[in-house]
């Protein structure tokens, strides 16, 4: 080999060598790079991750809480079949109360609202079961019989959540009270619901002459309505809507239309954005009331997404119920409390086979006694 062929291909090596140097250096540069994003990324999603812990934990502390523990939560004495019935399922009480400012959401006030969830943890179905206020029940430990919303104002959310549970075999430890601002605020925050104004609501002006009471009690401004038929309601209307009970229906519609906003709020809820819903925490927290924890709210947020409510009813339903005074007040009464207990764990639990409580038995045979029914 020659002199000059020896030169060019020892040139040629060197070149090489100097590219594969260049390309290390390039690939051990864009690793360092990536390393860099990675870092970035993982820094930016544990500061978004502690930000939001401590949005929640600022935001809880403005939902009041009450006085009792889990402790003080009473139920019935279930048999086993009964207790594996509801196994699967977590049942929240809502309760709506006529409370003008939120500063008595558990003291003194009627539960206009009460409501009872059944949430299916495999599925996601939720099912809403309205428990009419004027129900004939016993009301207080010391075995006082009235109306339900007594259960309320007698002694707040643990009376009332303790005598669902005596009543109707329920196993209910966790809450939530809300005031007419607080749906309200909800229905505003998410650029309000569609509903179908009845024709009867529009006589003497009943719906307005509801929105402006309800305005005027919460400081929320709202707008009159001037025609039925489908249409957006803001919040206060809504309220109103829901609030009527002196036309076709009355108490039984009433609930029927509280359950179909509630349906409406949580399907746009779970099409909001996270802006929206920020929002809402901040607006409507102070207006709430619950005894859930903190971890177990967050435990919720993710599967937010996945509920949906797969029915509604009102209970006791047209069939089991019948109007009678007693001592002077106008009631609902279940003809009986077992059969309306039996078709309420049907709804909610889907429980075919279930048999009432001795308790709810006494209780049931009292109201028969009482009620003449």
């Amino acid at each position: 080999m020659g002199r000059d062929t020896r030169r060019s291909t020892g040139r040629q090596e060197g070149y090489e060598r100097e590219l594969r140097r260049r390309k290390i250096l390039k690939q051990r540069k864009a690793k360092r790079r990536r390393r860099r994003i990675l870092l970035f990324v993982v820094e930016a999603a544990l500061l978004a991750v502690v930000l939001l812990g401590i949005y929640f934990v600022s935001a809880y502390e403005k939902l009041q809480k009450p006085e009792f523990t889990l402790k003080d939560v009473k139920k019935n004495d279930l048999d086993s079949e009964v207790e594996e019935s509801m196994t699967g399922f977590t049942t929240y009480a809502l309760f709506g109360v006529d409370a003008r400012d939120n500063a008595t959401l558990d003291k003194g006030t009627h539960g206009d609202v009460v409501m009872v969830a059944s949430v299916n943890n495999a599925t996601g179905e939720v099912r809403l079961a309205s428990i009419y206020r004027d129900t004939y029940c016993q009301i207080n430990e010391e075995g006082e019989y009235g109306k339900l919303t007594g259960a309320y104002f007698q002694g707040g959310a643990l009376n009332a959540i303790n005598m669902l549970n005596k009543n109707f075999d329920l196993d209910i430890s966790a809450y939530a009270t809300f005031n007419w601002a607080a749906v309200a605020i909800v229905i505003n925050d998410l650029g309000g619901v569609d509903v179908d104004v009845p024709e009867s609501m529009m006589v003497d002006q009943m719906l307005n002459g509801y929105t402006t009471l309800t305005a005027e009690a919460t400081g929320i401004n709202s707008r009159l309505t001037y025609e039925p038929g489908m249409q957006n309601l803001d919040g206060i209307q809504a309220v109103a809507y829901c609030r009527i009970r002196y036309i076709a229906g009355d108490d039984f519609g009433r609930t029927g239309r509280q359950r179909e906003v509630v349906e409406k709020v949580l399907e746009k809820a779970k099409k909001a954005d996270i802006g929206t819903l920020t929002k809402i925490v901040n607006d409507t927290f102070p207006n709430l009331a619950t005894n859930m924890e903190l971890k177990d709210i967050v435990k919720l947020l993710p599967k937010v997404g996945s509920y949906y409510v797969g029915d509604q009813s009102g209970f006791p339903s047209e069939q089991m119920r019948a109007n009678a005074t007693i001592d002077g007040g106008a009631m609902v009464v279940p003809v009986t409390l077992v059969e309306t207990a039996e078709e309420l764990h049907r709804f909610l639990y889907g429980n075919e086979t279930y048999v009432p409580s001795a308790t709810v038995q006494e209780i049931s045979a009292v109201i028969r006694q009482k009620s003449g029914t």
